[in-house]
């Protein structure tokens, strides 16, 4: 086995759990739009808020939130390890020349104002990396790429959408699309890391076969 691929570390267990958590995300978010389409609806329809939960509706609501939070802070950590673990993988798979190491591949998620397209940028890399370590430039990032960038922004920045209704409206209808938008990121976001840890998986029994013939 080559210097390079010593460093290699199998995704396959963090890859599994990761694509987990964004799925168990789905259902969640549908769950949430339909809470928040309610609020929507009532204000719409009758100019005031919603009537408060009580009793066990109340205690259901609560119970609910829970899983939504674990879930949501789960998927974001998982992601970005994610993201670090495919960086450095790219890089111990030969891939050279790389801008973003595995640490600012995480780390522009959070610098205002970059983190408009560093994290993009990133990913491109990452993604072009993966498909063919030896020139990854002269290669070309997924059509899916910036679909998922731009859902991520709109979900980030869907509380900014202005509406020609009140404020209660406003809050209601940007949260409904907000979590509705969470949806088709975590199934783009699914194929995006199926793809790349399918790519470095193959480069890597193709090495590792080649370094066992040359024994």
């Amino acid at each position: 086995m080559n210097d390079q691929q010593i460093g290699f570390r199998d995704p396959t267990s963090l890859t599994r759990t990761t694509k987990g958590f964004l799925y168990a995300s789905i259902p969640l978010a549908l769950l949430s739009v339909a809470g928040s389409w309610r609020n929507y609806w009532w204000h719409a329809n009758t100019g005031g808020p919603p009537p408060s939960l009580e009793g066990p509706f109340l205690g259901l609501l609560v119970l609910f939130a829970i899983p939504v939070m674990v879930v949501a802070l789960g998927s974001a950590i998982l992601v970005l390890q994610w993201i670090y673990r495919a960086n450095y993988n790219a890089r111990a798979l030969g891939a050279t020349r790389m801008v973003f190491t595995p640490g600012w591949a995480v780390g522009w998620y959070f610098i205002p104002i970059a983190n408009f397209w560093k994290p993009y940028q990133a990913m491109k890399e990452i993604c072009r990396a993966s498909l063919r370590p030896s020139r990854w430039w002269e290669e070309k990032a997924p059509s899916l790429l910036p679909l998922w960038w731009g859902l991520w922004l709109l979900t980030s920045g869907a509380e900014g959408v202005t509406w020609t209704a009140s404020a209660e409206e406003v809050e209601s209808m940007s949260e409904v699309i907000r979590q509705a938008l969470q949806v088709p990121l975590a199934l783009v976001m699914v194929s995006i890391i199926n793809r790349v840890h399918m790519m470095q998986m193959a480069h890597y029994r193709t090495r590792d076969a080649e370094d066992v013939d040359d024994e």
